[in-house]
């Protein structure tokens, strides 16, 4: 079903992505990030925002990941929204305290970050931006 143009798509698409967690495969990360920002029609500002948002909370992720671990990845764009969610398994149960330069950095270019650990030892980020000139 199609929504009104006012609305967007009901679902524009979905995408994941699962690369080593090293710095080495950021790059094919950010590629992800900013083909799903420009197929949601984001203008160019918001996809460099989404880009560096992806990019910092990537890179916290890695930083924590336990050795060999896989960094997950899934982007899902539907009413003018990205919503960005990855995890990747991590030996502590540390999640970023909302006054790191790290956190803040990510918290201040997503609409709405937040950060888990599950029982499972998975550390997750999530991020939700929406369309510039819909806020």
């Amino acid at each position: 079903m199609m929504g009104t143009p006012e609305q967007g798509p009901a679902t524009t698409s979905d995408l994941d992505v699962r690369v080593p967690a090293g710095p080495a495969h950021l790059s094919s990360i950010r590629i992800a990030t900013s083909g799903m920002a420009e197929r949601a029609a984001f203008d160019r500002d918001t996809v460099a925002e989404l880009v560096l948002a992806v990019d910092e909370a990537c890179s916290l992720l890695i930083r924590r990941a336990s050795e060999g671990a896989r960094l997950t990845c899934h982007f899902a764009v539907a009413h003018h929204v990205l919503l960005f969610r990855a995890q990747v398994s991590s030996p502590s149960t540390w999640v970023p305290k909302t006054t790191s330069f790290c956190w803040r950095v990510i918290s201040s270019l997503a609409d709405s970050a937040s950060t888990m650990v599950d029982a499972d030892g998975m550390l997750h980020i999530e991020l939700r931006r929406r369309e510039a000139t819909l806020l």
